[in-house]
């Protein structure tokens, strides 16, 4: 049986959590009510990091032990109950979720699409895969191929004409049975009648909707723009009491405008420098000690 190890018990043993193996064997002891109870698990690793070797075992295969956890449970009576409870800390290993399979490498990868969210989930699923040939997608690919072999040929019933992937096949398998299964899928995946394929759901496709600017929002945005121009006309035809000093405009204006305002100009000082003098300013110094 396929496991994983959930718990780090001995790394330098790479009995690590998510580590994955297959049962090899077990040991197991009788209990308070002559039931059997597991005491330890022998597990061959998969692929480990290294090669173990334990005396006694073969390669690759470790030991586990049941670790033992206590849950305190409050009672609506206010008293508290300690269960303890008794596991070896591996899970079955038949299938796990794309979120759990995140760093891994498979050889043979075995994915099924169809619960998948969005298209991360696709990525991660199939990501996961080493080679093409080992990648295994249980889908309903052979009855696509099916139906567009017979569309090529021009033998496909005019009853099938969805133009959605799920409703193409619903009336396919409405025509043809839930146990019709093709010819080119593989033994291990194929149904039939006694096992036959679970009933395509009726999937609508969402309604399109174009959005487009209403009229309503056209004309509100005119009579917005109309009432800016009327205040524009009233702020500029307004005229200040004699005295008053105007404050600042709150509308937009070039930066020439802001300086015709009445207030005086300040004006600017001119300094103007003379033409040069013809004798040197300062002493004149002599030339044979400097002084």
């Amino acid at each position: 049986m396929p496991v994983i190890i959930r718990n780090n018990d001995a790394t330098e043993l790479c009995i690590t959590k998510g580590q994955e193996g297959h049962v090899v064997g077990w040991d197991a002891k009788l209990g308070p009510h002559g039931q059997n109870i597991l005491e330890t698990l022998f597990v061959k690793l998969d692929r480990p990091a290294k090669t173990i070797k334990i005396e006694g075992l073969p390669e690759n295969v470790v030991p586990l032990v049941k670790n033992s956890r206590s849950i305190e449970c409050l009672c609506p009576s206010d008293v508290t109950l300690t269960i303890s409870r008794s596991q070896v800390s591996v899970l079955s290993n038949f299938a796990m979720t794309d979120y759990a399979s995140q760093g891994k490498t498979r050889p043979f990868n075995v994915v099924d699409l169809n619960s998948c969210r969005n298209h991360l989930s696709y990525y991660t699923a199939l990501s996961r895969s080493a080679t093409c040939e080992g990648t295994v997608i249980f889908r309903e690919l052979e009855l696509l191929d099916d139906i567009t072999k017979l569309r090529y040929d021009g033998q496909l019933p005019k009853s099938i004409n969805g133009r959605l992937r799920n409703s193409v096949l619903r009336q396919y398998q409405q025509l043809k049975g839930k146990g019709y299964c093709p010819q080119n899928v593989m033994g291990p995946i194929r149904w039939s009648e006694l096992y036959p394929m679970q009933t395509f759901q009726v999937m609508t496709d969402s309604s399109w909707k174009l959005i487009t600017k209403s009229t309503t929002d056209k004309a509100a945005e005119e009579v917005e723009i109309q009432l800016l121009k009327q205040s524009k006309n009233v702020t500029r035809s307004f005229v200040p009491a004699q005295g008053s000093k105007a404050l600042a405009s709150t509308l937009k204006r070039k930066a020439e405008e802001d300086l015709n305002s009445d207030e005086p100009k300040s004006k600017k000082i001119r300094v103007s420098f003379g033409p040069t003098p013809e004798i040197p300013i300062g002493i004149l110094w002599d030339s044979v000690n400097y002084s």
